[in-house]
């Protein structure tokens, strides 16, 4: 065989391989990415994905240009599941401009799972060497965003430079991704910019907030969170945070009120005392409260009571024929089309039987979680829980901070190995 027609051959075999790498690599991604929208997905169930989906990223990093040249070519198409693998490749073979391309590109698109794609490769990828340079990159081209996740989840020491592009962001979950790294990278010098967040009109950013302020210790916002209680709910989550049972029964007066909302629920149940057990078990009965009563019950208790339930799949009305629209828009269509998930059950009556048997093993006045006195060890081990929902590690890893100072690199979306390391590391440091 003549060599150029060697060469040619070797040439398509290599483009088809890490073309295959790569498409392998999007749909892993792309998988991990919709497991974390599933409320009866385990965190650690993602591990098998991610291991495939590292193997992939692996093979292009060893793939050489062919590899690199067929993630340009592909990432022209602006793909939020191939930007992911692309970006992690470039990290890896230290090529900053083809990031910096993608993201310049990006600005023609402004898409939410674009960018959301580029900040989780970024956060996990980008290299140490590139802290100063591309951090500034970002910020000279307004990518505010990237560069306030990145800062927050790698804890980079910029802090100061988050509390001058605050300044100029107007947009909401920007802000509140700059809001969070500040408490991240535990810079006190924001403490002014972020008590005047706790009067912001759009809660979730005075949310963060207040976490991120009890996050540097400021736990004397308590009388300002107390205040903003009687006109809004979103305080009873940080107030939750702090554990602190003296505030219970503004909790207890405002879940018994006409403005009880599902965080005002949780927050219940991360209080962990029992004198909200009857509050909680009664709101079962209200459909729209009943999956966050379940969740505050079972983190007083641990009870682990689980049901079965068909959840039908949502109807498209323009998929339907003349005589299923009127009985639709009549409220007499049934879909027979859906699934069968497991739950933390809403029955009243399974509830009402459990505490009514086990009640006498608990007592007042003293926190649980899962069924265990309130302590950091009981927390982790809750955080190791394959059952905990990503929401309730999230206000997990803020009270170990917000209660017992305890800090380590952990982030409810970071890899299973690195979440695992990082649980350890938190044990040891006890």
């Amino acid at each position: 065989m003549e060599k150029g027609k060697m060469k040619n051959q070797t040439s398509s075999f290599d483009n088809e391989l890490y073309n295959e790498h790569l498409e392998e690599a999007a749909f892993l991604y792309k998988q991990r990415i919709n497991m974390l929208k599933e409320p009866e997905i385990h965190w650690q169930d993602l591990a098998e994905i991610e291991d495939r989906l590292e193997a992939h990223i692996d093979a292009l990093t060893i793939g050489g240009d062919v590899a690199v040249d067929i993630c340009i070519k592909k990432n022209q198409e602006q793909e939020y599941e191939i930007i992911f693998p692309s970006i992690c490749l470039f990290c890896r073979k230290n090529l900053m401009e083809h990031v910096q391309k993608i993201l310049l590109d990006l600005k023609i698109s402004n898409n939410s799972e674009n960018q959301k794609a580029i900040s989780d490769s970024l956060k996990q990828e980008m290299p140490e060497q590139w802290q100063d340079k591309f951090i500034t990159w970002l910020k000279n081209n307004k990518f505010y965003f990237f560069m306030s996740d990145i800062t927050g989840y790698q804890r980079l020491p910029k802090g100061e430079d988050l509390i001058q592009v605050a300044q100029n962001v107007q947009e909401h979950e920007c802000l509140i991704s700059i809001i969070r790294s500040i408490g991240r990278v535990h810079e006190s010098k924001a403490e002014k910019w972020l008590y005047e967040q706790l009067n912001h009109q759009y809660a979730p950013i005075a949310l963060e907030g207040a976490i991120s302020l009890l996050r540097l210790g400021r736990k004397d916002i308590i009388d300002d969170l107390t205040k903003n209680l009687s006109v809004h709910n979103w305080p009873s989550i940080p107030i939750s945070l702090t554990g602190n049972l003296n505030l219970l029964p503004v909790l207890i007066e405002l879940a018994l009120s006409d403005r009880v909302s599902s965080g005002v629920l949780i927050a219940l149940g991360l209080m962990g005392d029992i004198s909200v057990m009857d509050i909680l078990i009664d709101y079962l009965s209200d459909t729209t409260l009943a999956q966050s009563a379940s969740i505050a019950l079972n983190l007083v208790t641990g009870a682990q009571i689980y049901e079965d339930v068909f959840i039908p799949d949502e109807i498209d009305p323009d998929e339907l024929f003349d005589e299923e629209l009127e009985k639709f828009k009549k409220g007499e269509l049934v879909n027979q089309w859906g699934s069968t998930v497991t739950r933390l059950s809403q029955q009243k009556k399974q509830w009402k039987d459990f505490w009514s048997k086990e009640q006498t093993e608990f007592k007042h006045g003293i926190r649980y979680r899962d069924g265990k006195k309130y302590s950091s060890d009981c927390l982790i081990e809750h955080l190791k829980s394959d059952t905990t929902s990503l929401m309730i590690r999230q206000f997990e890893y803020d009270e170990l901070l917000i209660q017992y100072r305890i800090d380590i690199l952990f982030e409810v979306d970071m890899p299973v190995i690195q979440q695992k390391k990082a649980l350890e590391q938190y044990k040891s440091n006890l």
